[in-house]
């Protein structure tokens, strides 16, 4: 090869190693697109294959490492089809190695590789700063998580731990409280106790050597089987007649009813209004009874029972009133055993009603009829309403003008000869108990008396048989 068109191609090459396209002015015109260098120097030779990161790398293309030798010997050879490089052209070359190429001592701009490998390493870097950032996030994320499980586990620890001091401390205020609840209860029960101890005396009239003791036969002047008048002064038996001895109440029975009433009821409660059941109605036609006039879903006071109950002896009117009371007649009349109990009689009466329907089992004693009226008048409830002779029933929705009801035994009884006055009364008959009665006698001189009877023949031989015995006893 001509040793002129060798220098020419060496000095294009060093041209392109420096960065300076421009060819020089004096450049032979010779040196075209056919020229085999020019082939050599193709776009396509010039490839990212060729120019690899390997191979060019910043360490590569240093001042120092990358002179004429390296660009020549490692990159830019030709094809097969190409003239080889000589070692006369890497001869001339040689004195070239060691310098500093001119695009790096004058300033000039990077080749187009370098800038690739630049922003391919930009690219990296931004890469991993990415990376680091979102692994950091993703540990704040991480730590931010754990923190927030850990305040929610204390969270509820602490509101366990809460709930436990507040359900201790509340079930001792509670069992401080039972026991304070005890202990008033206990002290209650003991003033009660001994409120009863004080309070509660119990009747008991007494035979004396002066007692007069009947015996039940024609032609001793009574019309009566059982009889007792005691003076009240001095709770002594004056006379008496098989006063001991198992008789049927009747009616009388009501007297206990009133005296349990007075003891359930407050002073609201006797104001309650109730509508009288039907119940009631065909318990009293059923058994006979005497009514007071009630009407079935007639809307009356407890207190208006209470009166039908003694004033008429209501058979309607006693069963709505221990309905309402008790639940059932029946659980009434425990209540009613339970109170004979109380008032020292428990052995030898017993209610199963409380109307007075004869039961084998609802027996009493006219001594014990004359200790429960002695009862219901030291009650002021139920004194009230036995004493009364008549009571005025305030117009209802079945009485729209009212009515009056009346005890007849008072009536009857006050129409008599006598120097005192009859202030309560009650009576009674069933077929098996005759007519019978008990009543409250205030003498001419202040004295009071009760007397009772049972198994009278008739309702007028009965008042005789108290008249008679006030007038021979009481008004001496």
């Amino acid at each position: 090869m001509d040793p002129e068109k060798k220098v020419t191609k060496k000095i294009i090459i060093d041209d392109i190693l420096t960065g300076d396209s421009s060819a020089p002015k004096d450049a032979p015109e010779t040196i075209t697109e056919d020229t085999p260098l020019g082939d050599s120097l193709t776009e396509d030779n010039l490839t990212e294959d060729n120019l690899t990161e390997d191979n060019l790398t910043e360490d590569n293309l240093t001042e120092d490492s990358f002179t004429e030798d390296t660009a020549s010997n490692a990159v830019f050879t030709e094809d097969a089809s190409t003239e080889d490089i000589t070692t006369e052209e890497n001869k001339a070359a040689a004195p070239m190695a060691g310098k500093e190429p001119a695009a790096a001592k004058t300033g000039k701009p990077r080749t187009q590789a370098a800038e690739h490998i630049a922003r391919k390493k930009k690219k990296r870097m931004t890469a991993r700063k990415r990376q680091r950032l979102m692994r950091k996030a993703f540990a704040y994320l991480v730590i931010l998580l754990v923190l927030s499980l850990a305040a929610i586990t204390v969270g509820k620890v602490w509101g366990a731990i809460s709930r436990a001091v507040e359900k201790r401390a509340a079930t001792r205020s509670q069992v401080v409280e039972a026991e304070m609840q005890q202990t008033e209860a206990l002290a209650e029960e003991s003033e009660e106790e001994e409120t009863e101890t004080e309070t509660v005396v119990l009747f008991e009239p007494k035979e004396t050597s002066d007692t007069i003791h009947l015996k039940y036969e024609d032609g001793n002047g009574y019309n009566s089987k059982y009889a007792i008048l005691i003076d009240m002064q001095t709770g002594e038996i004056i006379l008496e007649m098989n006063a001991h001895s198992k008789m049927y109440p009747a009616s009388m029975t009501k007297m206990m009813e009133l005296l349990v009433a007075a003891d359930q009821l407050t002073e609201e409660d006797l104001q309650k209004e109730v509508t009288l059941s039907k119940a009631a109605s065909c318990y009293a036609y059923d058994n006979e009874c005497s009514v007071a006039g009630f009407e079935t879903g007639e809307e009356l006071t407890m207190e208006q029972l209470l009166y039908g109950t003694i004033l008429r002896s209501g058979g309607e009117a006693s069963y709505e009133l221990a309905v309402q009371v008790a639940g059932s007649m029946e659980d009434y009349a425990e209540l009613m055993n339970a109170k004979a109990e109380e008032i020292g009689i428990g052995e030898s009466s017993h209610f199963v009603n409380t109307v007075g329907i004869y039961d084998d089992e609802h027996y009493s004693t006219v001594y014990d009829m004359a200790v429960i009226l002695k009862n219901v008048m030291d009650d002021p409830v139920a004194r009230e309403v036995i004493t009364h002779s008549s009571f005025k029933i305030e117009p209802t929705n079945k009485h729209e003008n009212g009515y009056t009801i009346s005890n007849k035994f008072l009536k009857r009884i006050a129409s008599e000869d006598l120097p005192g006055e009859v202030i309560a009364a009650k009576t009674g008959y069933i077929k098996q108990a005759r007519s019978c009665a008990a009543s409250y006698y205030v003498a001419s001189d202040g004295r009071e008396y009760i007397c009772v009877t049972g198994k009278a023949p008739g309702s007028q031989k009965c008042i005789d048989d108290h008249v008679k015995l006030y007038k021979t006893y009481a008004e001496q």
